[in-house]
C-alpha cells in the first residue's frame, strides 16, 4: 500500500509505471468496494496484479475477500451467468491512498497484512 497524506507526492506516477511494466490484460483496476461485491472477483482470473489508486471514504463491510487476496486463501468466484467456483488468488495487490482505507474488521487482521509505503514528499508542478 502506498500511503501519503497529500496528493502530488508521486503514488499516482509509481502507479502508473507499474501499470506500464505489465501488459493491459495481467492487471485489473478495481476499488476495494468492488472486489467485495458478489461478482467482484470474477475479473481476477488471469491477471497478476491488482491496482486501486482511490480511497473510499466509506468503510468496507466485510473484507473477507480482500484478506483473502492478500493471504492467498480461497475465494468463491461468482461471474455473472456462469457457475460459481473455488479460485486461489495469485494477485499482488498494490493500492494508492491518502487516507488509510476503513475495515470493518475488529481483529486487525487487514493492517497486520499489508506492507505500507510511506509518501511523505510534497512535489509541485513549478521547477525551482
Amino acid at each position: 500500500m502506498l500511503w501519503g497524506k497529500t496528493a502530488n507526492n508521486g503514488k499516482s506516477t509509481l502507479l502508473e509505471i507499474i501499470e506500464s511494466i505489465f501488459l493491459q490484460e495481467s492487471y485489473t483496476s478495481t476499488t476495494l468496494t468492488q472486489l467485495e461485491s458478489k461478482h467482484g472477483i470474477a475479473q481476477l482470473p488471469n491477471t497478476r496484479l491488482i491496482v486501486n489508486d482511490e480511497t473510499e471514504d466509506k468503510a468496507l463491510d466485510s473484507s473477507t475477500v480482500f484478506k483473502s487476496i492478500i493471504t492467498g486463501g480461497m475465494v468463491p468466484v461468482e461471474p455473472k451467468n456462469k457457475s460459481i467456483y473455488n479460485y486461489i488468488p495469485e494477485q499482488k495487490y498494490i493500492g494508492g491512498f491518502n487516507r488509510p482505507p476503513k475495515f470493518n474488521d475488529k481483529t486487525g487482521g487487514v493492517f497486520r497484512r499489508l506492507i505500507i509505503l510511506p509518501f511523505e514528499w510534497e512535489y509541485n508542478k513549478t521547477r525551482d
